[in-house]
């Protein structure tokens, strides 16, 4: 039976941030770890332990010192490999995609990212098979104190804009005076500020709930057959 697996990773400085160099990084992380170790859940930081302790609760370990006892949990249990800024799980590939909903969802929960891959058929116009090929997956998902400051740019751009043109027209306006019953020149800063403070909230909501979705990126290796 074929096996499926998900890597959870806490990206920090020294994670590289181009996709194409994950693979290799995720592998030296496990590696790396002492065989002894790759069971201890002491050795994870802080997130990547609550989230495996979440996750033994729907899928317990088949392997180490958490493996479970239970014959009846047998058949959803998982392997677990532990590093301190990686999880891995190898799960059965009729397991994958209700484990991988369940991990996306513990993912955003705790800022982490998930990464796994997908082997592909390459075809020609005839569908005939002409090699084959390898597509690398990420999903980040920050957490929501990251994700509020990744989503303050464009509200800053845009309050900075409309107070801009806000006081250029005011100044235009003593250059030029405007007849009376024109009423660009009667709104009060104080009335700019309240409309800016309420859409910059609403760009601020709007960019949280985006990046609180994940942000995938894809990279596929190709082998053509000669």
């Amino acid at each position: 039976m074929s096996s499926f697996q998900i890597y959870i990773i806490k990206l920090d400085s020294n994670s590289p941030r181009d996709i194409k160099e994950l693979s290799e990084w995720v592998s030296n992380q496990i590696e790396s770890t002492p065989v002894e170790c790759q069971d201890d859940r002491s050795i994870l930081c802080t997130p990547l332990r609550d989230c495996y302790e979440q996750l033994l609760e729907r899928y317990p370990a088949l392997n180490g010192r958490d493996a479970t006892d239970d014959d009846e949990l047998i058949d959803k249990a998982f392997d677990y490999y532990l590093s301190r800024n990686v999880i891995m799980i190898d799960c059965t590939y009729s397991q994958h995609i209700p484990a991988f909903e369940y991990v996306q969802g513990i993912a955003k929960k705790y800022g982490l990212c998930i990464y796994h891959t997908q082997s592909i058929k390459l075809l020609d116009d005839n569908n005939t098979p002409i090699g084959y090929g390898t597509r690398h997956y990420t999903t980040d998902y920050p957490t929501l104190w990251k994700a509020i400051i990744l989503s303050l740019k464009t509200p800053i751009i845009v309050s900075i804009i409309i107070f801009a043109v806000y006081y250029i027209i005011k100044y235009l306006c003593t250059l030029n005076p405007l007849p009376d019953y024109l009423p660009s020149i009667h709104i009060s800063p104080t009335t700019i500020a309240v409309i800016t403070f309420i859409y910059a909230a609403f760009l601020i909501v709007i960019g949280v709930r985006n990046a609180r979705r994940g942000r995938r990126k894809m990279y596929e290796e190709t082998n053509i057959d000669n």
